[in-house]
């Protein structure tokens, strides 16, 4: 009786045990939660920052999520580009076409937290078959290119084959106009022009009928 008790008592010791570990351990969870989603949101926010606001850790994590996907995508072996992906442990589960775009512009250097000086990255590549298009007209078309994405991770099918027609429609117009990025200007009366805004405006009313 008296190992039978022993026993017991030693099960109810580890259950309370267990019982803390658990607890810990959800609350440890949460607090890296909490942090990655402030760091995600930073990385949102980052597009519209100048460059004497950097936030490098945005910036080292967008960094190697390009460089891992041409590592994985592009067969790039090289010791700096995998130098990069080794740099940290924090890494950006999906694209941010805003951010990564930044990171092509000649006032996109950041410090890490290392020291090192990161300068713009020159492999344009990378970011065209990832977004399929060139990060310097990024800007041009950001708005449509984004909400795009937003519907289509969003799961809405309510309007859904216009509001892709209409896409296409935007992006090919935008191409055929040599992908000009003053096509909201109302002073500039070209046919091109015209009708590529008239492709910008039918995406969004397109999009007010999505749900």
């Amino acid at each position: 009786m008296h190992m039978l008790d022993s026993r017991i008592e030693q099960i109810r010791k580890d259950t309370q045990q267990l019982s803390e570990d658990t607890q810990q351990l959800s609350e440890d969870t949460d607090s890296l939660r909490a942090w990655m989603s402030e760091l995600h949101h930073a990385s949102d926010q980052f597009w519209q920052r100048t460059s004497s606001q950097f936030d490098s850790d945005v910036a080292e994590m967008r960094d190697r999520f390009l460089s891992t996907f041409r590592r994985e995508f592009m067969g790039d072996q090289t010791v700096d580009n995998q130098r990069l992906i080794n740099s940290g442990y924090i890494m950006a589960l999906g694209g941010n076409f805003r951010v990564d775009a930044f990171l092509y512009q000649d006032d996109s250097r950041y410090v890490d937290g290392d020291g090192k000086v990161h300068q713009p990255r020159t492999d344009r590549d990378t970011f065209r078959l990832l977004y399929g298009v060139d990060p310097s007209i990024a800007e041009k078309i950001i708005l449509v290119l984004q909400r795009h994405a937003e519907v289509k991770a969003s799961g809405k099918r309510g309007g859904i084959d216009v509001f892709e027609e209409r896409f296409k429609t935007f992006l090919r117009v935008l191409e055929s106009a040599k992908y000009a990025g003053d096509y909201l200007d109302p002073m500039r009366e070209e046919d091109q022009l015209g009708e590529l805004l008239s492709a910008y405006r039918e995406f969004w009313n397109a999009n007010k009928l999505m749900r």
